[in-house]
């Protein structure tokens, strides 16, 4: 499925494969540039003509404007929310691309474009008409709550039935960049990696004031991570915030979104359960009850936690 896009290098869309032409989702596919309309978007079909400037959506940010992950831009005249900041990456509007254009079984907003302005990337997305799963929560029925992890499950499996080409598989962002889990914010960059083995050797290591070091002991608790080979398309941050139902007052709820792909990448098929879980916090049902319903658990979660827990999260 072709996409038409204009660039501002530039490239002309017909450079970029069709995702039909590959049963691999390849970083080859993804589009490039610092300045990205995708004019078959439903922004455009509307007779837009051009996304607001950076300069504009700062100045509709008012008050809200800071350096790093402000609070998104909401334009509803425009159906439009804008994600942007200097902690803000070209990945998750890849991510948002690719998943639109492979996966109709998972409903992610629909990607305008992107803009880089200076240090700072805007994300134009379609703005999604609903309430957050974390809001619906305390209203839902049990009824309601399983429904909704029915809901999840056959989409979360057909996320990570993508594949990446056997031959050339690792671990990182969607464009072979490092991983952006909040979890390594702040830390030596998360990857490229070959393999699970050699990002769970890292992971191991990554609380350690010393740079990774691959000749280093292992650590005991390494020991216990999981060996399974498997690299998974993964959302890496499903909390119920992430998760948006259709309004409470209008019918039996229903997913519209999972939104927020920002942490999203290639990982270890373990590394979903093991985030999500860490979403909750005390003795939340969600986690004890609900996530069982719409992930398959994996061993490894204490020594997955510890080390997580030597990072002070």
């Amino acid at each position: 499925m072709a996409s038409s896009s204009t660039y501002d290098d530039g490239d002309n869309p017909a450079q970029y494969p069709s995702l039909t032409e590959s049963p691999y989702l390849l970083s080859s596919i993804l589009p490039l540039g610092d300045s990205v309309s995708f004019e078959d978007s439903t922004f455009f079909m509307k007779g837009n003509a051009q996304l607001p400037t950076p300069a504009e959506i700062r100045s509709a940010a008012g008050a809200n404007y800071r350096r790093g992950r402000p609070p998104p831009v909401l334009i509803p005249s425009l159906n439009l929310i804008v994600k942007y900041g200097s902690e803000i990456t070209v990945e998750e509007g890849q991510c948002l691309w690719a998943i639109r254009h492979t996966l109709s079984s998972i409903p992610v907003p629909e990607v305008y474009g992107w803009r880089r302005d200076n240090d700072e990337m805007f994300i134009y997305m379609e703005l999604v008409d609903g309430i957050t799963l974390e809001q619906a929560w305390p209203d839902l029925d049990l009824e309601e709550k399983l429904d909704i992890c029915n809901q999840l499950r056959p989409m979360l499996e057909d996320l990570r039935g993508l594949q990446q080409d056997p031959s050339d598989t690792f671990i990182g962002s969607i464009n072979r960049q490092p991983l952006r889990d909040v979890i390594f914010d702040g830390r030596e960059p998360a990857g490229p990696f070959q393999c699970s083995t050699s990002f769970y050797d890292w992971f191991s290591q990554i609380a350690s004031p010393r740079p990774y070091d691959p000749e280093a002991p292992i650590h005991p608790m390494r020991l216990g991570l999981p060996n399974d080979p498997s690299i998974v398309l993964t959302h890496a941050d499903l909390h119920r915030s992430n998760i948006m139902v259709t309004k409470l007052d209008s019918e039996a709820p229903r997913i519209l979104a999972i939104i927020d792909w920002h942490q999203s990448g290639w990982y270890p098929a373990a590394w979903e359960f093991f985030k999500t879980g860490m979403t909750c916090r005390g003795q939340d049902k969600w986690e004890y009850e609900y996530i069982f319903e719409f992930l398959q658990s994996h061993q490894g979660t204490v020594n997955w936690s510890y080390f997580v827990n030597c990072l002070g999260i």
